[in-house]
């Protein structure tokens, strides 16, 4: 909680949505633990700390409740929606408590789904998802690349050189982006973009959307070089700034195409971001209710159903686990909605091998093995 936001204040390209809910859950287990609280029980108070955090930060309750089922891989039964929705429910009175009525995105929703602009939507979840494989490998793969770097200085001074000369060309990179997005909801992209090298071109739309796009390619590299140099954050925010910068290109290409189409860009931005949380997260349903919440966009749950539908289908299928989960599946250890197999991974073989047989030598009668040895055996081994 202290060494995120200094991260985000030196302009780490990351997101303090992931650091509150690892502190929530920090807290949930030591809890568990200090009241002898099982293991299933302790789960579900983590479950409902995340639910909390990001309750708080959006002040989105109904959507809180779906992030803790969908990514926690929670039963959604009553006994785990009560806690659940009294967590939510906390999060979001603590934070107008607080903060009173101030959202963090101020946006009210002008522009309506049409039919006509159906196969769009289902063009963006086909880029959304992409662009969802594109960020979950380039995490990975920069990870990877800093490893060589033993020395954590070394990682400060190549992470901060890089970092420092993809802010220079895109400002939009610095921090956690909720000023970009907010800007582009406004359709301001030149507040969005901040000043750039290529302000004597800002006026050609398309330098706008080649800078909107490398944006879109740089967000994922500027976030995960900030965690390998050693910067604490999380990638929910990045997510959602990925998305609305691709989610705004791919509106204006329709509008400044010259085919005499025309789309919302606003709506697209909203359901980029919706298509991107959906991809990297692998939860479509949070990403639905999360974009209709903040924004009061409940007009548009079609488009965003296709959308994040679309995307998550597609990353699904080539990526089989998410940044969050990956590491716990390589250690065997993750659980997921599949009862069955959480029951293996929770399974451990030497209490349930038996060992406790009896033996049964070739020159015992059956009438003396039967009654002196062999009485209430499962198992019989033969020597």
């Amino acid at each position: 909680m202290i060494t995120a936001p200094l991260t985000v204040g030196f302009g780490g390209s990351v997101g303090l949505l992931g650091p509150a809910v690892a502190s929530g859950s920090a807290i949930s287990s030591n809890l568990g633990r200090l009241l002898h609280i099982n293991a299933k029980t302790r789960s579900l108070l983590i479950a409902c700390a995340s639910a909390g955090a990001v309750a708080s930060i959006f002040q989105s309750p109904i959507a809180a409740i779906i992030f803790a089922v969908e990514v926690f891989s929670m039963d959604f039964t009553m006994l785990s929606m009560l806690p659940l929705l009294l967590a939510s429910i906390s999060g979001v009175l603590t934070s107008y408590f607080f903060l009173g009525n101030e959202v963090l995105f101020n946006f009210s929703l002008a522009d309506n789904f049409e039919i006509k602009d159906t196969l769009f939507y289902v063009l963006l979840g086909v880029g959304t998802a992409f662009a969802s494989i594109y960020f979950t490998k380039m995490y990975f793969g920069i990870l990877k690349l800093f490893e060589p770097l033993k020395s954590p200085k070394y990682r400060l001074l190549v992470g901060g050189l890089a970092i420092g000369i993809m802010l220079y060309f895109i400002p939009p990179l610095y921090g956690e982006g909720f000023g970009f997005i907010n800007n582009l909801l406004e359709g301001n992209h030149s507040a969005a973009l901040g000043t750039t090298p290529f302000d004597a071109y800002i006026d050609n739309i398309w330098v706008v959307i080649a800078l909107l796009f490398g944006l879109t390619i740089f967000k994922a590299v500027a976030m995960t070089t900030t965690f390998a140099a050693g910067g604490a954050g999380g990638i929910f925010i990045p997510t959602m700034v990925m998305g609305s910068a691709l989610g705004n290109v791919v509106a204006k290409v329709i509008n400044n195409s010259g085919l005499g189409f025309a789309v919302s860009e606003s709506n697209f931005t909203l359901i980029g971001m919706a298509g991107l949380i959906a991809g990297v997260l692998h939860a479509p349903l949070t990403a639905i209710f999360l974009i209709a919440e903040i924004t009061g966009g409940y007009e548009l749950f079609v488009p965003l159903m296709i959308t994040a539908a679309i995307s998550y289908l597609i990353t699904k299928n080539a990526i089989d686990h998410t940044i969050y989960t990956r590491e716990l599946a390589e250690k065997g250890a993750l659980l997921t909605h599949d009862k069955d197999k959480n029951v293996l991974t929770v399974m451990q073989l030497d209490d349930v091998i038996e060992q406790d047989f009896k033996t049964v030598r070739p020159t015992m009668f059956l009438g003396k093995c039967c009654m002196n040895r062999c009485r209430n055996l499962r198992v019989i081994s033969i020597r």
